[in-house]
């Protein structure tokens, strides 16, 4: 129960369900070396010789604070049999999903 009195706190009798959620808990992930260089046609210092290598610095801020103030699932737990439709349950707030997924195509509308 939150602090406030509003939401419900469910538990999970069914092992499966749990490890499902489980196995989908990660902490954050740093991969940083203190040195890189690169090595490609668009540098003076390019070497034919040498396999091109480029650089690419990704930064992403808030995405923890950004997820944990989305809808998450509390209680209710069921499982999904029927296919769903991604696009459509965008348009539900108030419902929480867990999804393991095994391949995603790159042909969905978001991808292009």
């Amino acid at each position: 129960m939150s602090l406030n009195g509003t939401s419900q706190a469910g538990t999970f009798t069914d092992l499966v369900k749990h490890l499902l959620i489980k196995r989908g808990l990660r902490g954050d992930i740093s991969i940083f070396h203190r040195f890189c260089s690169a090595n490609n046609k668009y540098l003076d210092s390019y070497d034919e010789t040498k396999p091109s290598k480029y650089i690419l610095h990704f930064k992403a801020n808030n995405l923890y604070e950004w997820a944990m103030s989305q809808h998450l699932p509390t209680y209710g737990f069921d499982w999904i049999t029927e296919p769903v439709d991604f696009m459509e349950i965008l348009d539900e707030p108030n419902i929480g999903y867990a999804f393991e997924v095994d391949r995603l195509s790159t042909k969905l509308k978001w991808f292009s």
